[in-house]
């Protein structure tokens, strides 16, 4: 499958590209074969780089930011594009992190390993979730801090095609802003589900059974 998506790995050389990528990524990320192997199928141009000081440059950067060695580990094997991403491109989001989203920097490292798709995300794309926490949901700093460190998955998302419809239809059901927010504020996850999987089939089945529903009120088990 590599070698199809990617017939350039059919250029590399075994000795210079391939087997020092295999036992770099064994030796020092203390990979598993499978877990190796799962690298390279996520990022096939890994191989293209030279492992030191290129691609070791910027696992020392986040181990400097504070994560373990097994957390690095995770997050590689989570989101192996990140070790596209240039150096700057690196910094560049994580100060973004701590100076837009406001997270807390002895949380950064863990906000990297619950979501290492941040790393391969653009300001710009990252940005728009923040414009949306503040300028569409309302909320002050403390909240964007809360959110972003409990659930940073939601910077992910596409704010017009997947955050505000699942906002206005709240809001349409008869929903004030402020009961929304306060119920995003105490469980992110609410915004994760699907509004046309999730939101809208439950609203009209509780509709039928003539259930009146609050947001952040949940039925007694």
């Amino acid at each position: 499958r590599v070698v199809l998506n990617h017939p350039g790995v059919m250029q590399l050389s075994v000795d210079r590209n391939l087997r020092p990528t295999w036992e770099w990524l064994r030796r020092e990320l203390s990979l598993s074969e499978a877990e190796a192997a799962r690298v390279i199928r996520g990022y096939p141009g890994l191989m293209a780089l030279r492992m030191e000081p290129t691609v070791w440059r910027k696992l020392e950067y986040f181990l400097s930011l504070g994560l373990t060695p097994q957390e690095l580990k995770r997050m590689v094997l989570q989101e192996p594009l990140s070790l596209s991403r240039s150096m700057e491109s690196l910094q560049t989001i994580v100060t973004f992190l701590s100076e837009q989203a406001l997270v807390r920097p002895d949380r950064v490292p863990s906000v990297l390993v619950a979501c290492p798709a941040l790393l391969s995300c653009s300001v710009e794309r990252l940005g728009e979730g923040i414009r949306f926490l503040r300028q569409d949901m309302g909320m002050a700093d403390a909240q964007i801090s809360s959110v972003v460190e409990s659930f940073p998955r939601l910077l992910t998302y596409k704010t017009l095609a997947n955050l505000q419809p699942k906002v206005e239809y709240l809001q349409e059901e008869g929903f004030p802003l402020c009961d929304i927010r306060e119920e995003v504020v105490q469980r992110p996850l609410v915004l994760a589900y699907s509004l046309k999987k999730r939101f809208m089939p439950r609203f009209v089945h509780l509709k039928k059974c003539d259930i009146t529903v609050r947001v952040g009120v949940r039925a007694a088990p």
